[in-house]
């Protein structure tokens, strides 16, 4: 089965630990012989943030493979205080980078 899985909460080189027990559960289900993608969006951070926890979200690399798993990190606008907006914006980088998939679980989004 091809399974995508959307989530704003996945481990990544500037954050390893950082939902580690979700990387874990689809590891598993790639072991099982599925086929698991994540989009984990990511807000855009502007060059001049060069600290503090959104220049991380800028570490993120928009591609990576781990494991058996390839993520894909889009980026999207991110306005403070706008959040309806933010959710939208967070579900067009997530669903454009979709590609055909069985199932999408929407993990942590």
């Amino acid at each position: 089965m091809r399974i995508d899985v959307v989530t704003s909460l996945y481990p990544g080189p500037p954050r390893p630990r950082e939902g580690l027990f979700a990387e874990r559960r689809w590891q598993g289900m790639a072991a099982r012989g599925h086929r698991v993608r994540v989009v984990q969006p990511l807000p855009w951070v502007p060059p001049f943030v060069r600290s503090g926890p959104r220049a991380d979200w800028r570490a993120y690399p928009e591609r990576e493979q781990r494991g058996a798993i390839e993520v894909l990190r889009p980026r999207y606008l991110h306005v403070p205080t706008r959040a309806a907006a933010n959710a939208r914006r967070f579900s067009r980088a997530a669903f454009g980078r979709l590609e055909r998939p069985d199932v999408v679980v929407a993990d942590y989004a």
